[in-house]
């Protein structure tokens, strides 16, 4: 006790302390000696493992170091020391390095390393998932187990990453050759930007059926189809000059106001005859004409009128022994509205001659209404039919009174084509004499062909149009309106396109 108090100093409790701590301090030494040599001892052993060739290294799978368990912890210690791991796996291999020229020892493990186990080494059956490879076109390209070419999301694609439009049927191998799903080599199927094609490069589906770049199933007429780029082409190979150009459901080629048009772009009509010159009108595959805007255009018949056999008010002969069809052809291939049929005999007659014009050179009203007219017109006679838009509608605005001193609220310039059909051009008292026979409509009609669309109807039989901006109301609304709506003496019935 005493050689204790002189080594500790102090009474007996301090003294136990003190002992205590000294015991404590002693174990740790042996704890800190034990993990210095244990280290040692690891990089000795280290030191023979990295001794192995290098080609074993570099013959594992890519994905061997990524496969290790999330659970294993790694302690960069500034020389490596060990790697802690609580699951069975055997440690990550060491990237310490050794000099081979300076270590005896390695070549020791390279003579004991056998011809057997690099070639088990070098033979480790490959990985089934999509891998990169050094032929393919980009780092999003992959191959799949058959060689073929995919994108991350298993999509076949060609060489410049366009996927195709193939339902995984066939694709493209690393040496861009078009391959079955199954990696077989094909020579009956072409494929370009995407899309599969038959021999007359029009697109196709799996089945062998023509498509639209949208995939829509189309007729096959045997004279069109889609290229790849979305162009109408012939089998000849003639292929449409713009994208406007498409195949309805009919078959039938269509520009973007869906009238039919041929492989260039040029109106036609359901027999695929050439409309000369017209941009404005054409046909739909329903057989009917239709303007740009897709409204519906229609041939109108106006009733008959007089003729000046030195002077006619249609002025373009089209030629004799023409039936009505042949005469509205024609005015559509030279963008003529107005047609006169003339010389017929009787109602029986099926042809005749055939008389044509625009609005601004016919004035098919300028001698009055006839009194008698057959279906080709009679003998300077002329049954008139003008090409009008039905889709537009005429709205009954009710009868206003006209000025009590005779001038005329409607009023035309003289320079006008439509003055010309008018009969009584006196002042401002001018109006066109279309009868008592549908009186109504041909005012209309007559408003409509020369671009006006105000119509008003006096007296049963005189008509005058005009831009429907006019104060029509001026002299206030008439006491009474007739109900056949063909207004009465000094009182217009107002008709207008909203």
């Amino acid at each position: 006790m005493n050689l204790l108090k002189i080594l500790y100093g102090g009474n007996k409790n301090e003294i136990n302390e003190k002992k205590n701590k000294s015991n404590l301090s002693f174990v740790i030494l042996i704890i800190i000696l034990f993990c210095i040599s244990f280290s040692f001892a690891y990089i000795i052993y280290q030191k023979n493992i990295s001794s192995q060739p290098s080609s074993q290294t570099s013959s594992q799978p890519s994905s061997q170091t990524s496969s290790q368990p999330s659970s294993q912890t790694q302690f960069n210690l500034p020389f490596n020391l060990f790697t802690m791991n609580n699951t069975t796996s055997p440690p990550v291999e060491s990237t310490y390095s050794v000099n081979p020229e300076t270590n005896s020892a390695i070549d020791n493990v390279k003579q004991n390393i056998t011809t057997s186990t690099l070639n088990s080494i070098n033979t480790e059956t490959p990985k089934t998932t999509p891998t990169s490879h050094p032929l393919t076109p980009n780092v999003n390209t992959q191959i799949n187990e058959n060689g073929l070419l995919i994108n991350p999301y298993g999509k076949y694609i060609d060489f410049s990453g366009n996927v195709l439009h193939t339902n995984n049927l066939y694709g493209y191998n690393v040496n861009n050759k078009i391959v079955n799903s199954n990696g077989v080599e094909v020579s009956n199927i072409k494929i370009d930007n995407g899309y599969m094609l038959n021999n007359n490069n029009f697109i196709i589906n799996t089945n062998g059926n023509l498509i639209d770049l949208s995939d829509n199933v189309i007729i096959n007429n045997g004279i069109y189809g889609y290229n790849s780029n979305g162009y109408v082409m012939t089998t000849t190979g003639s292929v449409a000059p713009d994208r406007n150009i498409k195949i309805d459901r009919n078959g039938k080629l269509i520009n973007q106001y869906d009238l039919l048009v041929n492989i260039n772009g040029r109106l036609t009509d359901i027999s695929n005859n050439l409309l000369s010159g017209n941009s404005i009108i054409g046909y739909k595959a329903d057989g009917n004409l239709y303007s740009t805007v897709g409204d519906r255009m229609d041939w109108i018949n106006f009733g008959c009128f007089n003729v000046n056999p030195l002077i006619q008010s249609i002025p373009s002969f089209r030629g004799s022994n023409m039936s009505f069809n042949q005469c509205k052809q024609i005015a559509l291939n030279n963008n003529d509205t107005i047609i006169g049929l003339q010389n017929g005999s009787d109602s029986n007659v099926t042809s005749g001659d055939c008389f044509t014009g625009k609005p601004t050179n016919s004035f098919y009203a300028k001698y009055g209404k006839a009194t008698s007219c057959g279906t080709f017109g009679g003998t300077n006679i002329n049954n008139v039919y003008g090409l009008i838009n039905t889709t537009k509608q005429w709205t009954n605005k009710g009868c206003f009174n006209e000025n009590l001193n005779n001038t005329r609220i409607i009023t035309v310039p003289s320079g006008d084509p439509v003055t010309q059909n008018y009969v009584s051009t006196s002042g401002n008292n001018a109006y066109a004499n279309l009868g008592t026979n549908n009186t109504v409509n041909n005012c209309k009609y007559m408003a409509q062909i020369y671009g006006y669309d105000l119509a008003a109807v006096q007296a049963g039989a005189a008509c005058m149009v005009g831009n429907k901006s006019i104060n029509y109301s001026i002299n206030g609304a008439a006491s009474s309106c007739p109900t056949n709506g063909a207004g009465a003496a000094n009182v217009n019935n107002i008709y207008i396109i909203e």
